[in-house]
């Protein structure tokens, strides 16, 4: 959610009237997560005050935000094709994004195979 309100050019989250805010706390995690991966960056030359508010998109940000995935598999799938490893990428992501536990699949497998 913060990526694409960073994207739509809205920089001030914190200050945003949500119908129901999810709290100071959560939005600074998510703003600190979309620096760590690259999506969004703080100028140079901000010194002091509230640094978080001063933040910009990247175009690495620009492209995950297009994406419909949480930022981490849309940065995987972002700098995949720069590395043309697209095709390996996409099949990671969409395995790690099923909410099936594998350890019950296999379980249920196994009980299968024995009845």
């Amino acid at each position: 959610m913060v990526l694409l309100m960073k994207a739509m050019s809205i920089n001030r989250v914190r200050r945003f009237p949500y119908p129901t805010h999810p709290g100071d706390a959560q939005l600074r995690s998510a703003e600190n997560l979309l620096l760590i991966l690259g999506a969004i960056e703080i100028p140079r030359g901000i010194v002091g005050g509230d640094k978080i508010d001063a933040t910009r998109i990247t175009s690495l940000g620009k492209t995950m935000a297009h994406l419909p995935l949480s930022p981490r598999f849309s940065r995987m799938l972002a700098i995949s094709f720069s590395y043309s490893v697209l095709d390996y990428v996409i099949t990671l992501v969409a395995a790690l994004s099923v909410k099936v536990r594998i350890q019950f699949l296999f379980h249920s497998l196994i009980l299968d195979e024995t009845n």
